[in-house]
C-alpha cells in the first residue's frame, strides 16, 4: 500500500535529528502533525521544512507508482498462461473437446485454431496443491445437472492438459461423480406458516427448509471447490419461511464409491469438487420439525 506524504516528510524530520550536523536547524524534534500545528496558528515555519515538504510530495507520488506497477504485475500474472490457480481454470474451461492442438511458433504455446464455444464441455474446475502434486478437479453441465465427464472426454482432456500445462509439473486430473450427503437438522417452524411436514400452508408443494438446503448446495457447488459448511447450511435454513431455528443433527459425506465415509458436525471437504444429496436419505425423512412459539 502507498504511503502518503506525511509518512515521508516524517522520515525526513526523523533523518534529520540523527544527524548532528543538522542539529542548528530548529525545531529539532519536529514531525508531519507539529509542522500543520505551527502553520495553522499562523505561526513561523522554517524554510528547511518548507523545503521538505515538495521532497515528500514527490516521494509520495513515486511510492504510488511503484504501487500501481506492483498491481499491474500482479494482473498480469495472474491472467498470465500459467501464473496461478487461474489460469489453470481458465485453460481447463477452453478445452475444446473434438478439436486437434496446433503449436504456435511465436508465443510457443499450444492453442486450438479456432475457438468453438460449442465443444468446450468443462463448465467447472478447481486446484488444490498437496506434496508439491497438483490436483485439478473438473465436471460439465450435462443434462440440467453437474456430472463428471464421460471416459473418451476425460481421456481426451488429460492429453489436452499434458500438452499446455507447463512441462515438468506434476498435475493429477480428476473427474468423478459427486459426494453423495446425508443431512439432518431439526427445523423449528412456525405453525401459522407451515405444516408439521414443513409445507407452506398458503402454498401446497413448497418445502421451505428443504429449498434452503438445496439452494446452499447449489451455491456451494458454483464454486466447484467442495466444502460444505454446516454453520452456513443452518444460515440459509434459517432465512427460510416460517422457519424459527434449525439446529444441526447429523451430517455424513461420502465418496460416489460409498467406500469413504465421513461424519462432520463443522464441515466436509467432497473428494469431487461437487456434492448432491444422497438419494438414500431425503431430505422429506432427515428433517426433523418442531413446533414453536413466535
Amino acid at each position: 500500500m502507498a504511503r502518503p506524504a506525511s509518512f515521508w516528510l516524517n522520515k525526513i524530520f526523523e533523518e534529520k535529528t540523527s544527524l548532528a550536523n543538522l542539529s542548528q536547524f530548529t525545531p529539532s524534534n519536529n514531525t508531519f502533525r507539529n509542522m500543520l500545528a505551527r502553520m495553522n496558528n499562523l505561526s513561523r515555519v522554517a524554510y528547511w521544512e518548507l523545503f521538505c515538504w515538495p521532497i515528500a510530495v514527490c516521494a509520495a507520488a513515486l511510492d504510488e507508482v511503484f504501487e500501481l506497477f506492483k498491481l499491474d504485475l500482479e494482473a498480469l500474472v495472474t491472467k498470465s498462461r500459467f501464473g496461478g490457480e487461474l489460469s489453470y481454470i481458465n485453460s481447463a474451461k477452453e478445452f475444446q473437446y473434438g478439436y486437434n492442438l496446433e503449436f504456435d511458433p511465436v508465443t510457443l504455446a499450444w492453442k486450438y485454431p479456432v475457438v468453438d464455444l460449442a465443444s468446450r464441455v468443462v463448465g467447472y474446475a478447481s486446484l488444490e496443491e498437496q506434496d508439491n502434486v497438483l490436483t485439478l478437479k473438473v465436471a460439465r453441465f450435462y443434462n440440467n445437472d453437474i456430472q463428471e465427464l464421460d471416459w473418451q472426454q476425460l481421456q481426451s482432456f488429460i492429453v489436452y492438459m499434458g500438452r499446455v500445462k507447463p512441462k515438468g509439473i506434476a498435475l493429477n486430473i480428476i473427474s468423478i461423480p459427486a459426494d453423495k450427503m446425508q443431512l439432518e437438522y431439526e427445523i423449528v417452524f412456525d405453525p401459522l406458516v407451515l405444516t408439521n411436514s414443513g409445507e407452506l400452508i398458503g402454498t401446497p408443494g413448497v418445502f421451505p427448509a428443504r429449498q434452503a438446503i438445496e439452494d446452499y448446495l447449489t451455491a456451494v457447488n458454483e464454486g466447484f471447490k467442495g466444502a460444505y459448511d454446516n454453520d452456513k447450511a443452518i444460515d440459509f435454513i434459517q432465512k427460510a419461511k416460517g422457519v424459527l431455528h434449525a439446529y444441526h443433527i447429523n451430517s455424513v459425506g461420502r465418496d460416489h464409491t460409498g467406500s469413504t465415509t465421513t461424519s462432520f458436525d463443522q464441515s466436509y471437504q467432497s473428494k469431487a469438487g461437487y456434492m448432491k444429496l444422497d438419494s438414500d436419505f431425503p431430505l422429506d425423512t432427515t428433517l426433523v420439525y418442531t413446533p414453536g412459539n413466535v
